[in-house]
Parts: C-alpha cells; structure tokens; sequence
C-alpha cells in the first residue's frame, strides 16, 4: 500500500493475530455435544449451522483448549471452489459450550492490538479477495490457502480507538446496506406472482370481461379442446449430435427455451446434412421442453416471434408443436401452456428416469385448452403482452437497482481501509506504538 493515514501501519496478520491454526478432520458421528464448524458453513453474516457436523466422542480429548473457539474468531475458509477466502467472525453458538472447525478452515484469533471485526472487515475487503486467486497453493484438484499465506498477508492497522470506530460505523452502515438488500430482494418474487395472476387471469376470462362486455359476448361461448385437437403438428427434433466441422446450421440447446423467450443466442452449429428441413423453426412456432434436470423448465413453452436471419432448427429434447391456425393463435396457446393450472398438469405427467424429468407428444396433446373466439384471443395475447412488459420493466430497474447496492459493501470497505470512513483522532495512540509494546512482552 503506497499511502497510508496518520498513525497507522501496514504490517502483517501473524503480527496482529494471537493463534493462527487450522482445523483437523475428525471422525464423525450423527450428533454429539461437539460441532465442527466446516466450509459450507462459513458465511459473511456468520456461521450457518444447517451444515454443522459433529465430532465423534472418542475423539473429544485430541482436541487441545486453544482449538476450541473463542467469540470474535474469525474462521477463514482455506480450500474449496467458490467458497475459498471467504471468512465469518464467530458468535457462541447457542446450546454448545465448545465448538472447533476442521481442516478446511482457519482460525485466526486477534491480539490486543486489533479489533476482530476490524480483521474480519479488512478480509471482506477487495484488498484481499482481489488477491484470494494468487495466493491459492496446492495442485489442481485441492488448492488452498496455507497457514503461512494468511499469517503473511499484509494488512493497514489503524491505531486500535480508530479500529473500532471504523468497525462500528461498517456494522452500522452494512446492515442498512443488508436490509436494503433483502428488501429489494422480494421484488422478483413478487413479479413472478404478479405474472402468474395475469396468466391465470387470462385463461379464466377474468382479463378480457370488460372486453366481452363491450362485444356483448359471454365466456359461455369459449369452447373445450385438448391440445391435439388444435394442432397440425407435434414433433421432437433432430437426434443428431453437434459435430466438430460444422456444416453451419444453428440447432438450439435445450436451455435455450425459458417460458416465453427462445434465445437463439443459446445454440450450437450442426454438421448433418440429414433431412434438416423438416426441422426448420418458423414464426409461430410453439417449443415445448421434453427433458430437463428440473422439474420446473419440463414442458415449459415459447413461441417463435422473431426468426434470425440465418436457419435454425431444434433438438430432440424439444418438441415443436404447430397450431392449427383456423382454431387457434399461437400466442394465445403459448399463454395457456405456461399458466399456473397447465403447469401443474405437466409437471403431474412428467416422469424421471436416469436423472432427467422428461414429458412426451402425447401428454401434451392430452393439455386442456379453453378457446375464446380468435378475436378476443388476439385481445388476450395483447393485454398479457402489454402487462408483462410492464414487469419487465419494472424487472429491468431491479437489476440495475441490485448492481448499485452490490457495490455498496466493497465501496464502504475500501473507504474504511483508506482511512476516510470516521475522523481521525489525533489523540489515539498510533497503531506502531502499541505493536511494539505488545510485541516486547
């Protein structure tokens, strides 16, 4: 660090830190009177003991005093992909009167020249999870953070007063900046309910009343079908695999059809020159999921409202099904297949074998329909149309609102390690004065 404020000093955790180990693996048992804190448990907020595992007794007396943790520890998660380097700052866990962690995790207890939760802040902070990927050791299926990288990590210590005015400030301004979060955070869920409601709506007739009103017409008039009855086509695609030396046809991936949406950026190039007519999309078209690995994206529709310039066609674990367009509209079938009511239907039918949820032609050609006439199907398409760009809309504002708070927490953090988050106090004793003291005893 090249500037750092009045009084404080860059030096090294094992400078700062009283004990510095890393857990032992255990045996384990279902349940006992000694939990052991492991990776999936460590959060930033604190420890999750949803995944406590517990110590055998047997082994309770190879589990020296200095092991078992102390409130203000922090646990410093030292291997695994996509948790490494992230640490909580250890609170008793009720109902426990010792607790230790294992080999995946590091204890790093402070000493009287630091604040706790002024480390565990400065180890959130970018200046060290920027770092997290260099400092990895070990090969390529176990890397680590070793007990020397941690002790040897520099960090800025400010004089101990100012520690804990900084500290008290972050836990005050992140927990405004957590519950932001977690209120903003609803949102999705609500605009999932709320397109739910407006797709139920619309089958139910409930949208179009005051339409029908006005046309002197009455949902007596709708008329009961099963899908087959409506349809020229229901078809699975094209078997053959993706190659190497593509001929230059587009065949989209499974995940490539959501509810509503085919992304045609989600596509792989095909190299068969068998027969690909047959399975060329066209606007209009209805793509229906056959398999998935989840329940909910099985038989989950979308229609083709806008073809790419290039041709496109679809594998076989989706099924293209084609209306038949003197009965029905396309958009408003694609409204039907994807209500709440339909997709419990589906999901009533599908069945798993070998880890994949599937659902077949034939199932979804049994799916009741309610047809309105086409003209009010056409009223029904462009109201749900209109309401959903609505919370698309709104979705759209999420998102960018949620960027803006997730960069709160590392602003406020690097603000704190710069010395520009509390005033200073020319009077606290400065931060070298009182490591070398702690250091001469």
């Amino acid at each position: 660090m090249n500037e750092i404020p009045n009084g404080w000093i860059d030096t090294k955790i094992e400078d700062v830190a009283e004990y510095v180990q890393r857990g032992k693996s255990p045996k384990y048992i279902d349940k006992s009177d000694l939990p052991v804190i492991n990776q999936k448990c460590i959060r930033w907020s604190g420890v999750d003991p949803r995944y406590l595992k517990f110590i055998h007794p047997d082994q309770w007396d190879s589990w020296t005093s200095e092991r078992f943790l102390r409130e203000g520890d922090i646990l410093w998660n030292s291997t695994g992909t996509g948790t490494i380097g992230r640490a909580a700052l250890y609170k008793n866990l009720d109902g426990y009167e010792r607790v230790v962690v294992d080999s995946h995790v590091t204890i790093v207890r402070a000493n009287e020249a630091c604040d706790s939760r002024f480390l565990h802040y400065f180890i959130r902070s970018s200046l060290v999870q920027s770092k997290i990927e260099d400092m990895q050791s070990g090969s390529t299926n176990q890397v680590e953070l070793s007990r020397g990288q941690v002790i040897n990590t520099v960090i800025p210590i400010a004089p101990l007063n100012e520690q804990k005015r900084i500290a008290d400030k972050l836990d005050r301004l992140l927990a405004k900046v957590d519950n932001c979060r977690e209120r903003i955070d609803r949102i999705p869920l609500i605009l999932k309910r709320f397109r739910q409601s407006v797709l139920a709506t619309a089958i139910s007739g409930e949208l179009t009343r005051d339409w029908r009103d006005e046309k002197e017409l009455c949902y007596e008039d709708w008329q009961s079908f099963v899908l087959g009855d409506i349809v020229d086509e229901v078809r699975n695609g094209i078997s053959v695999k993706p190659d190497e030396k593509p001929l230059g046809v587009s065949i989209l991936r499974i995940s490539s059809v959501r509810p509503f949406n085919v992304n045609f950026d989600d596509s792989r190039l095909l190299s068969s020159e068998a027969a690909l007519d047959i399975y060329l999309l066209e606007f209009d078209d209805l793509l229906f999921t056959r398999y998935n690995g989840t329940l909910e994206f099985v038989g989950v529709c979308a229609r083709v409202k806008k073809l790419p310039s290039y041709p496109v066609v679809y594998p076989d674990k989706v099924i293209r099904v084609r209306v038949d367009k003197s009965l029905a509209i396309a958009g408003f079938i694609e409204i039907v297949a994807n209500s709440p009511v339909s997709r419990k239907f589906i999901e009533g039918l599908a069945k798993t074998s070998a880890g994949q949820t599937g659902i077949s032609g034939k199932d979804l050609k049994s799916l009741s329909v309610i047809l309105p006439t086409s003209p009010e199907q056409k009223e029904i398409v462009r109201r749900v149309e209109k309401l959903f760009n609505f919370a698309d809309r709104l979705e759209a504002r999420y998102q960018t609102a949620r960027a803006q708070i997730d960069k709160l927490t590392p602003a406020l953090l690097a603000k704190a390690f710069r010395g520009e988050l509390v005033p200073q106090d020319p009077t606290d004793e400065p931060a070298a004065t009182l490591l070398a003291k702690i250091q001469s005893t």
